[in-house]
């Protein structure tokens, strides 16, 4: 991760040097196709006219409390999206996609609107604010920002926390909104889901047919129209380190490719030619 600085003219170094506060400053209708990172030196300076969400989550085994965390300290004037509570209530599987009327429900909650400019971060630095970027893409919202090394970038740089005492109906205002959303009516944020950007599960079984029936006769596996991309890390996409969830089968989908998220980080974001995305 870069080293960080405050002064100005650190900032203006970073601007000259790198697009994309500035392009995530553009005015709205601007569509940024690429993930968006703001970093923390910027963000002190431009953090008063976005708004800021918490997305911390965490695997059971981290064992590590996304709440808990955001009682304690958080980014000023933060609130906390929970990628578990704003999504589809109605399966056992996690953050699933909620629909769109509780998505838009959830963002009238915390006063987000169409137009404005959202930063998300998390406690990890670059883990669940991906997904919470995409999410917010995917509804059709295009000024979304992830905070470039998240909460422990904004604390190296010894920015300001806010570290006053948070209630349980600050922490649920997205959750309860979304889950509500079937009997509130109208709301003022519109959200409209791109489906093109989402695969349903058979489409995706479908996709990987030549793939497996290629595994199960010992073939070599065939190229494949879309590329499947596993972004779990090495180990459990081969099949030789447990799942952080029980039951969970070892392995990968046939015909997938293995891009350990944590190898993906803002050399890549602004490299054509990483290495870690050759194996593409």
């Amino acid at each position: 991760m870069p080293a960080f600085c405050v002064s100005k003219a650190v900032y203006r170094d970073i601007l000259s040097r790198h697009a994309l506060p500035l392009l995530f400053l553009q005015p709205s209708g601007h569509e940024c196709h690429t993930l968006l990172l703001l970093f923390p030196c910027a963000a002190l300076i431009s953090l008063s006219s976005v708004k800021v969400l918490d997305t911390s989550w965490y695997l059971p085994p981290m064992g590590r409390d996304a709440r808990a965390e955001f009682r304690t300290c958080r980014i000023p004037c933060a609130q906390f999206w929970d990628i578990d509570g704003v999504c589809d209530p109605n399966t056992d599987l996690p953050h699933m996609l909620p629909s769109e009327e509780a998505f838009a429900a959830a963002a009238d909650a915390l006063s987000i609107g169409n137009d404005d400019a959202v930063v998300v971060y998390d406690g990890m630095g670059m883990f669940a604010a991906p997904r919470a970027w995409w999410t917010w893409k995917v509804f059709g919202h295009d000024r979304i920002a992830v905070l470039e090394g998240g909460l422990p970038a904004w604390k190296a740089v010894g920015a300001d926390l806010d570290t006053s005492a948070v209630n349980e109906q600050q922490l649920n205002t997205a959750t309860v909104a979304a889950r509500a959303a079937a009997f509130s009516g109208s709301t003022k944020y519109k959200a409209i889901l791109k489906r093109e950007k989402v695969i349903p599960l058979q489409d995706m079984l479908k996709l990987v047919e030549p793939a497996a029936a290629a595994v199960a006769a010992g073939s070599p596996e065939p190229d494949v129209a879309r590329q499947v991309v596993d972004a779990r890390p090495a180990g459990r996409f081969r099949g030789v380190e447990p799942e952080p969830r029980p039951g969970l089968r070892l392995g990968h989908m046939p015909g997938a490719k293995n891009v350990p998220f944590m190898m993906v980080g803002w050399h890549c974001a602004r490299s054509l030619s990483c290495k870690c995305c050759s194996v593409l």
